[in-house]
């Protein structure tokens, strides 16, 4: 019933075309089932010069409507009925088809819509911890799964429905005798099918899944081709890739067994079911139970019969495929988004932080920020060191509501952070991400991300401060120029400094760099923190990073160890700290420095 619930919320809004889609297909079985009455007539009344049986009142209503226009020979008339009952079942499918193709693409696009918001707007930690693949599919190949099993086979299944009520109720008019003999098999039949039903999902959801699997090396390998190439590991990729279609081509094998044995069994039950029709038929007609119109009417309907039960075969295995792809999609839209509603303040925003106790950790027991207190005044550059995994971008997630914290208090001037609309405190925060994002787009549209109302002289004059503009006007269509997918098509230092523009034009009060400094020369580096120093105002800076360099004026510097604050000070107090952390460091990267001079 559930899965059910999923189709029924999934063409939701459609109800006036699903409602004529369902008259249209009652009309289509209406004109389908009476053709085989034309013939009985035809064959027992005309050529068999019988008189009409009293009880068959089908008979009777035909040979009132034969008989109205006496100038038109009996067989002709049937032929233009059967002629029309032909035309009219098939502009009542067209209608029927083309509804329930317009009934699929408007709930597919809802369904595309819904899907993609959803994921939108889901937390970080599910984007971190989720196959991009695998979501990928979902919104695609599962998507257009459903869309054709409500196009193609939902559409039928009223037909049928229809067809069965109407061939069964005619049959037993006929002969009641007949009719139990020519549905003597339909139960074992309808039994075989349901089972195969059941089984046909689990098939198909192991199909999907690999599938997924399959799309996600894709996407990762062609996303990385630049690492591919760099490292000779093209080898790799394609044994990667082999593997996982390996096991694609297991689960499609598993598939079409499962299918060929369905459609073998199916066929033998189904044309056994005719036989029998056919036989049973004989044998009344020879022992004058029944006419020999009424064996041909019973052949057709006997076709009727045994159509919808190997239709509803196909129905099983599109529809079976069609809820496993709904469950994968309704997986993602049950999931809990990002919440909005636990924090509806939006104070001014002028850039003092103050952080008292906090711990955080994202596995239960194992601490990443280990109660730490620090206070940051609105303008001041802060900068965060020390080794991976001690927490250094953890903070910044954590200032951006990207996760929430239990333990502890951060306060964004005077107000608690966790108080605070997540939006409101993202807009006010800018942040320039270790691997920056850039979209395939051009250079232009990717910095006007920051703030989409930035004229051309804005972009230009903070593209000036991020030091990327000479190398974007020396591009042919300078600010215009398309970049690939993630900026594919620019060097690393060039992407970062594209990010740091987007992020500069934003003007939050609040800045951060996430070891966004370490893909530019020291040179730029010294240019950009320069830029950033004339151009502060009054903005609080936090800069994260493993280079002494990026962090040397900085008014403060917290360097972390295991989560904690091991050190804090300004450089030149720091390096009188002999045998601290940030003294060691200092000292490295200073005689790497000199030896590379050397």
């Amino acid at each position: 019933m559930q899965k059910l619930k999923y189709i029924a919320q999934y063409i939701k809004g459609n109800s006036i075309a699903i409602i004529f889609s369902i008259i249209f297909a009652n009309i289509v079985a209406i004109f389908a089932t009476l053709n085989p009455i034309l013939v009985k007539y035809g064959i027992d009344i005309i050529i068999g010069k019988n008189e009409i049986d009293q009880n068959e009142f089908f008979m009777i209503y035909v040979d009132k409507i034969i008989n109205i226009w006496t100038g038109i020979n009996s067989i002709i008339q049937i032929g233009i009925f059967i002629f029309c009952f032909a035309l009219f079942q098939g502009i009542f499918s067209y209608f029927k088809e083309r509804l329930a193709n317009r009934v699929s693409q408007r709930a597919s696009k809802r369904a595309r819509e819904k899907l993609f918001k959803k994921i939108e707007y889901l937390p970080y930690n599910y984007h971190v911890n989720s196959n991009c693949g695998d979501v990928i599919q979902r919104c695609t190949s599962d998507i257009e799964t459903v869309q054709d099993f409500v196009s193609e086979q939902l559409s039928k299944i009223g037909e049928i429905i229809f067809t069965l009520i109407y061939v069964l109720i005619i049959m037993s008019l006929l002969n009641i005798k007949y009719m139990l003999i020519s549905i003597i098999l339909l139960p074992i039949i309808f039994a075989f099918t349901l089972n195969f039903f059941m089984k046909i999902q689990k098939v198909f959801k192991e199909v999907d899944e690999t599938e997924g699997r399959l799309t996600n090396v894709v996407q990762e390998s062609i996303t990385g081709i630049r690492v591919v190439k760099a490292f000779s590991a093209e080898k790799m990729e394609i044994e990667r890739f082999d593997k996982q279609n390996s096991d694609y081509k297991d689960r499609i094998y598993d598939l079409v067994v499962v299918m060929s044995k369905f459609w073998s069994v199916s066929d033998f039950l189904c044309m056994t079911q005719f036989s029998l029709v056919i036989v049973a038929g004989v044998f009344l007609a020879m022992n004058n139970v029944v006419s020999v119109g009424t064996v041909i009417a019973f052949s057709s309907y006997a076709g009727m019969l045994i159509w919808p039960i190997r239709q509803f075969g196909q129905i099983a295995a599109s529809m079976g495929q069609a809820l496993v792809s709904l469950k994968r999609i309704n997986e993602i839209l049950e999931e809990k988004s990002e919440s909005y509603s636990d924090g509806d303040k939006k104070p001014e925003v002028n850039g003092n932080i103050k952080i008292n106790n906090l711990t955080f950790d994202y596995t239960e027991g194992k601490k990443i920020i280990d109660n730490v207190s620090l206070s940051i005044k609105r303008g001041q550059t802060v900068a965060f060191m020390g080794a991976t995994g001690c927490g250094k971008s953890t903070i910044a997630h954590i200032l951006l509501r990207l996760y929430d914290y239990k333990k502890g208090s951060i306060k964004i001037d005077d107000t608690e952070l966790s108080e605070i609309d997540r939006k409101w405190i993202r807009e006010n925060i800018s942040i320039v991400l270790q691997e920056p994002y850039l979209f395939a787009r051009t250079i232009k549209d990717n910095i006007k991300m920051g703030r989409i109302e930035a004229d051309d002289e804005e972009i230009k004059n903070y593209s000036k401060s991020a030091v990327i503009h000479d190398s974007i006007d020396a591009f042919k269509d300078g600010y215009n120029t398309m970049i690939g997918e993630k900026g594919i098509t620019l060097s690393g230092g060039q992407k970062q400094r594209v990010a740091i523009a987007r992020a500069l034009i934003k003007r939050s009060p609040i800045l951060i760099f996430d070891d966004s400094l370490s893909a530019l020369d020291t040179n730029t580096d010294s240019k950009i923190r320069k830029a950033l120093r004339e151009d502060n105002e009054n903005r609080t800076t936090i800069i994260i990073s493993h280079r002494i360099t990026s962090v040397i004026n900085a008014d403060i510097i917290y360097v972390l160890e295991n989560g904690k604050i091991a050190e804090q000070g300004n450089h030149y107090e720091l390096i009188e700290n002999e045998g601290g952390i940030y003294k060691k460091i200092y000292e490295i990267q200073n005689n790497s420095y000199n030896e590379e001079l050397a």
